[in-house]
């Protein structure tokens, strides 16, 4: 089977970040958008199998048109795949709630903010 990252390669482009472990930014390229995710794998601070850290849709003026929900629904259904079901949003701005809340993120109740992804029928988190 092929690994996570080798799979990543196959839906965006990726790269590593240059100051933290284990960190990777991924950019998905639409046609009028490129939507960028940052994620932490194995993250040590939240115990998630990956951490979604910063995430963002260029040019402005596309936001609000699926591109992010698509990036991230892609980014979803390949860690499932690889049996990655723990999968944090951290430091949520109040003002992109409603967007983690619609792709199937639940608040966390903490004071960073954060939202945790609950699979669909999964009451094993």
């Amino acid at each position: 089977m092929i690994n996570f990252f080798d799979a990543l390669k196959t839906i965006c482009d990726t790269s590593p970040d240059r100051f933290v472990a284990n960190a990777y930014w991924l950019t998905f390229r639409f046609q009028t958008a490129v939507t960028t995710i940052r994620i932490i794998f194995e993250d040590e601070q939240t115990g998630a199998d990956i951490t979604i850290s910063h995430m963002t849709t260029l040019p402005d003026s596309e936001k609000g048109n699926g591109h992010g929900s698509t990036a991230l629904q892609k980014l979803i259904s390949l860690a499932l795949a690889h049996n990655l079901k723990r999968i944090h949003a951290v430091q949520v701005q109040d003002r992109n709630a409603s967007f983690w809340k619609r792709n199937g993120f639940q608040k966390t109740g903490n004071s960073t903010h954060d939202y945790i992804y609950i699979p669909t029928g999964d009451t094993s988190l």
